[in-house]
């Protein structure tokens, strides 16, 4: 196993847990990642890179989940956010 696979494992591991789930949709959420608004200064650009890096470590940030990433979007981002942040608080 080569290094970015293990780092790869491990980022799944971590964030597709309940608890990851909702720890990741506030790290995006934090990085501007849901925000519907222009990207104009480098700081905002930093930021939702490092959204985009955590989603392209775990694997998810890859053409093969370009229907589910747009459907974050189109479904409603705050909805999505909302959705990941209960979920698993019904148990």
């Amino acid at each position: 196993m080569t290094s970015e696979e293990r780092a790869r494992a491990l980022y799944q591991k971590v964030f597709m847990t309940e608890e990851g789930k909702q720890v990741l949709a506030d790290i995006l959420n934090d990085c501007g990642f849901y925000s519907l608004q222009d990207i104009e200064k480098p700081e905002d650009i930093a930021r939702i890179n490092v959204a985009r890096r955590i989603l392209g470590k775990m694997g998810v940030w890859e053409e093969k989940n370009l229907f589910d990433i747009a459907g974050a979007y189109v479904g409603g981002h705050k909805g999505f956010f909302k959705r990941l942040l209960s979920a698993g608080k019904e148990r």
